[in-house]
């Protein structure tokens, strides 16, 4: 084998971007020696950002809550992994919003529809922001 086999066999021509364990380093394409470094968000993250992307696009949302006449739909694992109400509801048969396919209305339980998008926007990002309006 010769020298030019050998530099091809330990070439990284094609690979941009390594796994350097809690993070990523990128080499930028005819920039030299320029990297990007990257913390890699775990898993559990990036699991709840893709749901909240489904939820903004309306896919695979299984059930709608309602407050005061305002629909949102979402996904009744996220709402019960992130709530034991929400649990509770959706875990047990004797509950009719088990099985139901109508909007569950929750105009008693929340006041006002700001404050059901706030939820929803806490349950599936883990981020809230609050300002003397919406408190």
């Amino acid at each position: 084998m010769d020298s030019n086999e050998l530099e091809q066999l330990f070439s990284f021509d094609g690979f941009n971007e390594y796994d350097m364990g809690k993070y990523t380093v990128k080499i930028l394409s005819g920039s030299g020696s320029d990297r990007l470094y990257q913390i890699k968000p775990d898993r559990s993250s990036r699991l709840l950002h893709t749901m909240s992307i489904y939820r903004e696009k309306k896919l695979f949302c299984d059930v709608t809550l309602c407050v005061k006449g305002q629909r949102y739909l979402a996904h009744k694992i996220v709402l019960a992994s992130a709530s034991p109400y929400f649990a509770s509801m959706f875990g047990r048969n004797y509950h009719i919003e088990a099985k139901t396919t109508a909007d569950i209305d929750l105009t008693e339980l929340v006041l006002c529809s700001q404050a059901m998008d706030l939820i929803l926007d806490f349950l599936y990002t883990s981020q809230i922001q609050l300002n003397d309006r919406c408190v």
